[in-house]
C-alpha cells in the first residue's frame, strides 16, 4: 500500500472491478477505503475523488458522489474533466436533475475538452433529448440537439432540423424516436 496515493487509486480501482465482474457489492466497501486513503494522503488530487465519485455511482449513491464533486479541490473551471464527472454523477441521480447534469455537461464540453468516452456522452445526450422533448423544454432541447449533432453525425441531420424548427416557429415539432435516439423530425 505505502503513501502512494496512485497505489490507492489502483486498489480501489481493481477492488471496483471485482464488485462489478462478481456482482458482490461487498467488494465496493474495500474499494472505499483504498479511495479514501488516496484522498487522505494527497487531499489536492483530484483524480482520487472522481475514481471514489465513479464508485459512488456505480452503487447507485450518485447524491454522495456529487457531494464529493462539488468541493475544491474537485471541482474547478480550470479543469474541465471535474464537470464531466459531476454531469454524470447527477444524470445517475434522475430526470429531476437533468437540467443542472445538462448544465455540467455543456461546461465540460464548452471547454474543448476530450471526452472520456463518446458512447457514454452519446446516451445520456440521447435521454436529455428524450426528456426535454417530452417536457417540451424549448430552451434546453436546441442545446442538446446542437450537442449530439457533434456527437452523432449519422443523425446530424435530423438534429440540425429540429435546430432550424424551433428557432424559426418557437415551438418544439412533432418528432419520432427509436428508443432515445431520433428517428425522424415531421414536419
Amino acid at each position: 500500500e505505502g503513501t502512494n496515493p496512485y497505489q490507492h487509486i489502483r486498489l480501489g480501482r481493481a477492488f471496483d472491478k471485482k464488485a462489478t465482474m462478481l456482482g458482490d457489492p461487498s467488494f465496493f466497501k474495500m474499494s472505499e477505503k483504498y479511495y479514501k486513503q488516496a484522498i487522505a494522503l494527497s487531499p489536492t488530487r483530484q483524480e482520487a475523488y472522481y475514481a471514489y465519485a465513479l464508485s459512488l455511482v456505480r452503487q447507485k449513491r450518485s447524491e454522495e458522489a456529487i457531494k464529493i464533486l462539488n468541493h475544491y479541490p474537485v471541482l474547478d473551471i480550470a479543469i474541465p474533466i471535474s464537470y464531466f464527472y459531476l454531469g454524470l454523477a447527477q444524470f445517475n441521480v434522475g430526470k429531476a436533475v437533468y437540467p443542472d447534469a445538462l448544465y455540467s455537461f455543456e461546461i465540460f464540453f464548452g471547454k474543448k475538452a476530450q471526452n472520456p468516452d463518446s458512447r457514454v456522452s452519446k446516451n445520456i445526450y440521447e435521454a436529455f433529448l428524450r426528456h426535454f422533448y417530452e417536457t417540451q423544454d424549448r430552451i434546453r432541447l436546441p442545446v442538446v440537439a446542437a450537442r449530439l449533432s457533434a456527437l452523432d453525425p449519422e443523425r446530424q441531420a435530423g438534429y440540425l432540423r429540429l435546430i432550424d424548427f424551433v428557432k424559426k416557429h418557437n415551438q418544439i415539432p412533432q418528432v419520432t424516436f427509436q428508443g432515445n435516439s431520433l428517428a425522424a423530425v415531421l414536419p
